[in-house]
């Protein structure tokens, strides 16, 4: 599998995952074990995706992902406290909205090591069919 394939399939498995757990969770009412519940699944989803990213990535991109998932689980602990504590949710919000467009640049940008580019994939090493850098 090339890596733009499985880094469109790591991105599609995070959204929907985010969207399972919005429509499960939007009847939750406003107390605090509904959202200790709520922060907790969202942790332990994030969780189970830390886990299965490296089945689908590899190298930098992995764990780089894989860095993002954990401080979502960390944020969705804040979260909950920042509930307790009565603070505004917008903090939480932020957080939440970065991390996930952090991830979504990481699996979306194209980086120069990584071989997006069919030619790239296809001839390993470019530079040694030019002429230069041969072993």
């Amino acid at each position: 599998m090339t890596a733009w394939r499985a880094q469109f399939r790591m991105a599609a498995l995070i959204c929907a995952a985010s969207a399972i757990h919005d429509h499960a969770t939007a009847g939750l009412p406003n107390t605090p074990a509904a959202m200790l519940l709520y922060h907790g699944t969202a942790a332990l989803l994030d969780l189970g995706l830390l886990f299965f990213a490296h089945s689908i990535l590899a190298g930098r991109v992995c764990a780089v992902s894989q860095w993002l998932l954990f401080a979502s689980i960390v944020c969705n602990f804040l979260g909950w406290l920042l509930y307790l504590s009565y603070a505004p949710p917008l903090v939480y919000d932020l957080c939440i909205a970065v991390l996930t467009a952090a991830q979504l640049l990481t699996l979306f940008t194209p980086n120069r090591r990584d071989a997006t580019h069919p030619r790239d994939a296809l001839v390993r090493h470019r530079a040694r069919l030019r002429g230069g850098n041969h072993p």
